[in-house]
């Protein structure tokens, strides 16, 4: 598992080039530019998780609550995006896991 308060960066998350831009694309997707986007990264304190779906044991209520009640989620290739706003800034907490499909469609959390 790998978590950060930062903007996420590419050779950290250990994701290919392709995904990465997935990813990026997907929470930039509300702003006007990527330096918009980083800014509000850091000022609305945002946290990403990558994670495998066997590590989903290793969540605390918060990040479970994530992944069970998302505020949104979206498809990526070959990975989901969990989000849950977790303050009034409008900051969130993301994860990124592994599309399984088992873990997905039975959830077992």
């Amino acid at each position: 598992m790998y978590t950060t308060t930062s903007w996420p960066e590419r050779k950290a998350l250990g994701l290919s080039k392709h995904i990465y831009k997935e990813l990026i694309d997907n929470i930039t997707t509300p702003f006007d530019s990527l330096a918009h986007a980083q800014s509000f990264w850091d000022d609305a304190s945002c946290q990403l998780i990558h994670l495998q779906p066997t590590e989903i044991n290793t969540l605390n209520e918060q990040q479970l609550r994530c992944l069970t009640d998302p505020d949104f989620t979206d498809l990526l290739s070959g990975y989901a995006l969990y989000c849950r706003i977790t303050n009034d800034y409008g900051g969130g907490l993301f994860i990124l896991i592994q599309n399984d499909e088992e873990t997905f469609h039975d959830n077992n959390y």
